[in-house]
């Protein structure tokens, strides 16, 4: 016989103790694994009315409703409008519970500023469904000065019905009363409900900010912005093609912050210089004037080619 078949012979002899001694403690951590597990499952459902009973006496429920609706406040973004996100404040802070939802629809500052995006391919059913979000926000705002900014679609052509587009323009029109700030973006021949708007529909507006750039706009059309020409509007930004821009209505005496980029329009040298507006405010103005007819269409300038102008406080 071969020594390699001895010495499997001899393995096959081999003593069971190890084996057995191992079968037994597998099946003994088979039972402290099972153990273990329903441990587990009973220490989560203790967890869940504990983490309840925290939740109760959190110190933010102990908060007066000011001081919350003051954190509230803070959760909105400084330098845009608030976004119709459900993610993002104050649609979320309504989505958190009864209590966080009571106190921010009863603020009303927490709701007095919205971006309102149109696109051009935007179904009516999703048009609707918008201005019904837009409805219940305005109602939420109460009196408050509202700011408000609107992006429509860059070519009137693009919107085979727009009808629940006007729908909520109409909507957006009868708070124009409250208007302190307005953002007007897209082709201006579907914002010209609000470009026709005066002085007694805009008594509070302050600022106003419209961008038509990428709209073409033709010599022969009219472009009239009536909002320029209210007296309490202290902030301008235009941003258009084919405008001159000392044909705007503009007020200028209480302006105190302009910029103005018109793509065609009278160029720096012999435009401003010989109609340079007259500035009473005491406040520092700040301008900038942007204007490359002699570039190519949408290709925006470096910043080296803009000159830009800081105007010292006239004196008292």
């Amino acid at each position: 016989m071969y020594p390699q078949t001895l010495r499997l012979q001899r393995f096959a002899h081999f003593s069971p103790v190890p084996k057995i001694s191992w079968l037994v403690w597998n099946a003994e951590i088979e039972v402290l694994d099972r153990a273990l597990t329903e441990l587990r499952e009973k220490r989560e459902a203790l967890k869940q009315p504990i983490d309840a009973h925290r939740a109760l006496i959190s110190p933010i429920r102990l908060l007066p409703l000011d001081i919350l609706a003051e954190i509230f406040l803070a959760c909105l973004p400084s330098k845009r409008e608030a976004l119709i996100d459900e993610s993002k404040a104050p649609l979320l802070l309504g989505r958190i519970c009864r209590h966080w939802r009571a106190v921010a629809y009863s603020t009303p500052t927490l709701w007095s500023s919205i971006h309102i995006p149109w696109e051009f391919d935007c179904p009516p059913a999703i048009l609707t469904r918008l201005e019904t979000i837009v409805e219940a926000w305005l109602r939420r705002s109460a009196a408050c000065s509202l700011s408000v900014s609107l992006a429509v679609p860059s070519h009137a052509a693009d919107v085979a019905d727009d009808s629940e587009g006007q729908k909520l323009i109409l909507r957006l029109l009868s708070v124009s009363d409250r208007l302190r700030h307005l953002g007007l973006s897209g082709d201006p021949q579907l914002l010209r409900p609000f470009l026709q708007l005066g002085q007694q529909d805009l008594p509070r507006l302050r600022s106003i900010a419209i961008n038509c750039l990428n709209s073409l706009i033709s010599s022969g059309d009219a472009f009239s912005v009536e909002p320029l020409q209210v007296s309490t509007l202290e902030h301008v930004s235009l941003i258009a093609r084919n405008v001159d821009p000392l044909t705007l209505p503009i007020n200028w005496s209480h302006l105190t912050r302009l910029r103005l980029e018109c793509e065609g329009g009278r160029g720096i040298n012999g435009g401003l210089e010989g109609g340079r507006p007259t500035w009473s405010s005491a406040a520092y103005k700040y301008i900038t004037i942007q204007q490359w007819s002699e570039l190519k269409p949408f290709h925006r300038p470096p910043p080296s080619y803009c000159p830009t102008f800081v105007l010292s406080p006239s004196p008292m």
